[in-house]
């Protein structure tokens, strides 16, 4: 019997950039999901027609996830330039400190090892024998984006992204849930109801977020009007872990007028509170190599 070609999963013709990009998006949207004792979220709506901007970022900070440490293993599809890839991962995370990641196809053969901490990111490509250093500045310039640990760590908490204080937001309702905008996005949308936001034409950024009837972040959608990009990110499934809710299932789009980038993510397992090893060694086998 013949063995099966792993590496299939990695086309000879896919770049190291593409798979930087399917690796670093699929990050950005690792997430705990739902293992143990869970509890699925199936009450009716409860939404407060009047709750200012300062009640709701009150509430929505109350439900949101506080651990030292995190395992998590994932299973996880990305598309990139009309490609589609499909690897497992798997996460060890000290929070505001480091993340470890393992990534592998299907068959389990790790073809990439992964250090973060809050000034660079070194990976190991297990395949070709290199060892690549590297930092949030290299890695946001592949990615066009800003990048830095604590946006990760955002991502993965479920936190709403570039919601910053000074800025003037205004809350609206509907019979499901809360939607938190910026003035450009209240704006834009008083003046186009029936358009998306990607398609405003105005000036900075555009923002809004959509919390569930119990303050859960349900999607983040940021459009830059300057470079005609659009970020949405979609959390599905919430689910009480260890007495701290936590979405199951992501999906990250990222699109211009260049290129869409589409990620989807399914934790398969999740331990909170373990202390982990972050083992990661460079042998001598390993050629340096820039990002």
């Amino acid at each position: 019997m013949k063995k099966r070609n792993w590496k299939l999963r990695f086309p000879k013709d896919c770049s190291m950039n593409t798979l930087f990009k399917s690796f670093f998006i699929g990050l950005a949207c690792l997430v705990l999901a739902a293992c143990g004792t869970t509890k699925n979220l199936t009450q009716e709506p409860r939404i407060q027609r009047a709750i200012s901007t300062e009640k709701l970022l009150e509430q929505v900070q109350g439900t949101q996830a506080n651990f030292e440490w995190a395992f998590i293993k994932s299973s996880c599809e990305a598309v990139v330039g009309g490609k589609k890839q499909s690897f497992n991962s798997t996460l060890k995370w000290r929070m505001d400190s480091a993340m470890w990641m393992s990534i592998s196809p299907a068959l389990g053969i790790e073809v990439f090892r992964v250090l973060m901490d809050t000034q660079q990111v070194q990976v190991l490509d297990k395949i070709n024998k290199k060892y690549i250093p590297t930092n949030y500045v290299e890695v946001g310039e592949k990615m066009k984006t800003t990048l830095n640990f604590q946006m990760l760590q955002n991502v993965l908490l479920g936190k709403p992204l570039f919601l910053n204080d000074d800025e003037k937001w205004k809350v609206k309702t509907d019979a499901e849930s809360y939607l938190l905008l910026n003035a450009d996005a209240k704006k834009w949308l008083r003046r186009n109801p029936n358009k998306d936001l990607k398609e405003g034409k105005i000036d900075g950024w555009v923002k809004q977020y959509t919390f569930n009837d119990q303050f859960l972040l349900t999607q983040t959608e940021v459009y830059d009007v300057d470079t005609d990009r659009n970020l949405s990110i979609k959390y599905k499934d919430h689910q009480l872990v260890d007495n701290q809710y936590i979405p199951h299932t992501i999906n990250i789009v990222i699109q211009d007028s260049v290129e869409t980038i589409n990620f989807d993510l399914d934790v398969n397992r999740v331990r909170l509170n373990e202390p982990q090893k972050l083992t990661f060694k460079v042998s001598g086998k390993y050629e340096e190599e820039s990002f």
